[in-house]
């Protein structure tokens, strides 16, 4: 017993020493990263190598809190650490941002993400919604795709009417009061040894999470339109939509539509909207009476405007949205549409990178296999009422239905072997064997996953090109034999003041020497 006691103190002694030395550790790192944190008055003062052993100091604080984010002093490090998200240095900011994302995704308790996530909104109100969009955009990392704000209060409603009803049957007696006491320290006794208050009290951290998130991104859209943050806050939206307690659909597809409408915005932002607006059509609002036309109109005439260069970015955003319309929503969207935005999109893949290319002709394949609304576009013999006019902007009314896909001749002569396999299949109106067939490697893929194994941002082309062969030219002889007035011609000419003027006149110099 002595021997036990004494191994505890000495464990004790032991954590003790190691907090104390810890503490010491990051109250150093925080006096040393403090140089991050001047005013600008006071920036000029500064030695540059101070600045990099600030920025170490950070890179320690940020590691230490992802490595351990449970152990002692996190909750201090990460209050310390958040608002170098909004630095105005840049590499300080991605530091962070990355430090916070990782422990977003890796919190599987979800208490430490509960905390950073208030403290964000608390920052971001002070400071009046005019921060980096580092500080929104790690939000984006949280793992809250699978709650439901709608069935948490359907839930909660349930709870208290079952509750009331219970405490209506146990008001009988004192003894029956007490006996539902023991009754429910036995069920809670259960749940702990099933593990469901754990994910009892999980879920109500990430339902809490998730509020907190929309406050941040419904106060940004009604209070801030015009900050450099939206961007960042319509993508967060367009992420959980889903998520979004149902009551509030009617007010932010307003709002949307009202940012739209002004004009301000550029056109990432303009995508995210009509993304956000598609994916919370795709759930519980469908019941609801909004009417998506004005959206399908802003996303048709912006899609031409994504192509290789500065804006290939959007691409992705653009695709999701076409899943969801084309695809996913299938049944919503009318014929006219449907071939409209075929038509549009087989131009989109002839500006795009091979990966942005063989997404969207993975979209075009699944369209023509789930209908056959988009068919009368391999027909180059149709015939209807007017002609294709690509310049207008509205689909129901650019008669897309008199053209063909021409583009998928050009496309059958791209530099990338899988984006001409695809193309003649689509030509050959999608078989499934013979002529025009798809490799079951290819074929099986869908077009998020097109898009993301193409992708050459790697520097690695796929497939990869075979190195040309050696080829080796034989030498043939000639013999040069000079006419004997062109030999007289040449040596009459003074080559020495020949360029003298800048230039050469070779019909004025024979002239002048004969």
């Amino acid at each position: 017993m002595r021997n036990v006691k004494k191994d505890t103190l000495a464990l004790q002694k032991y954590e003790a020493t190691l907090l104390k030395y810890y503490k010491s550790y990051l109250q150093r790192l925080e006096k040393i990263s403090k140089i991050l944190r001047t005013k600008n008055r006071n920036m000029q003062s500064i030695n540059e190598q101070e600045m990099q052993l600030g920025e170490t100091a950070v890179s320690c604080i940020c590691e230490l809190l992802v490595v351990h984010p449970y152990f002692n002093f996190s909750v201090n490090i990460a209050n310390y650490v958040l608002p170098l998200l909004d630095n105005k240095r840049s590499n300080i900011r991605e530091k962070v941002a990355q430090c916070i994302s990782q422990i977003f995704n890796e919190d599987k308790r979800g208490q430490l993400s509960l905390t950073i996530v208030r403290k964000l909104n608390q920052y971001i109100k002070s400071r009046k919604h005019s921060v980096h969009s580092e500080v929104i955009s790690v939000l984006l990392a949280l793992r809250i795709k699978d709650i439901n704000l709608d069935k948490e209060k359907e839930d909660e409603t349930k709870q208290k009417k079952l509750m009331s009803h219970k405490q209506r049957i146990l008001a009988l007696s004192k003894r029956e009061r007490k006996k539902s006491k023991k009754l429910e320290q036995v069920e809670k006794e259960m749940l702990e040894t099933k593990g469901e208050e754990n994910k009892q009290a999980k879920h109500k951290i990430l339902t809490e999470i998730t509020s907190i998130v929309f406050t941040i991104y419904f106060r940004i859209l009604k209070q801030a339109p015009n900050s450099k943050v939206l961007s960042v806050c319509l993508e967060g939206l367009a992420k959980f939509a889903h998520c979004i307690n149902i009551n509030f659909y009617q007010d932010l597809v307003g709002a949307i539509d009202r940012l739209i409408e002004e004009g301000n915005l550029g056109l990432r932002e303009q995508l995210h909207c009509v993304q956000c607006i598609f994916t919370i059509l795709s759930g519980q609002a469908a019941a609801l009476n909004i009417d998506p036309y004005r959206f399908y109109v802003h996303l048709y005439k912006n899609i031409l405007k994504v192509h290789c260069g500065r804006t290939h970015s959007e691409t992705e955003t653009v695709l999701q949205t076409l899943l969801q319309i084309l695809i996913h929503q299938r049944r919503r969207i009318t014929q006219t549409r449907t071939i409209a935005f075929v038509k549009r999109i087989s131009t989109l893949a002839l500006q795009s990178q091979h990966n942005a290319t063989l997404g969207t002709l993975g979209i075009i394949k699944q369209v023509m296999q789930l209908g056959k609304a988009a068919h009368v576009l391999l027909d180059t013999d149709c015939t209807g009422d007017g002609h294709y006019q690509v310049e207008i902007e509205e689909p129901d009314y650019c008669n897309a239905h008199c053209t063909a896909l021409y583009e998928l001749v050009a496309l059958q002569r791209h530099y990338h072997s899988v984006v001409r396999q695809l193309a003649k299949n689509i030509a050959y109106t999608t078989p499934t064997s013979g002529e025009g067939s798809l490799t079951a490697e290819i074929a099986k893929l869908s077009p998020q996953e097109l898009y993301m194994e193409y992708d050459p941002a790697g520097v690695a082309f796929k497939p990869a090109v075979p190195i040309p062969k050696k080829s080796t030219v034989k030498k043939v002889q000639v013999n040069y034999s000079m006419n004997p007035e062109f030999d007289k011609y040449v040596n009459i000419i003074d080559v020495d003041n020949l360029f003298a003027d800048g230039h050469v006149d070779f019909y004025k110099a024979c002239k002048n020497n004969l």
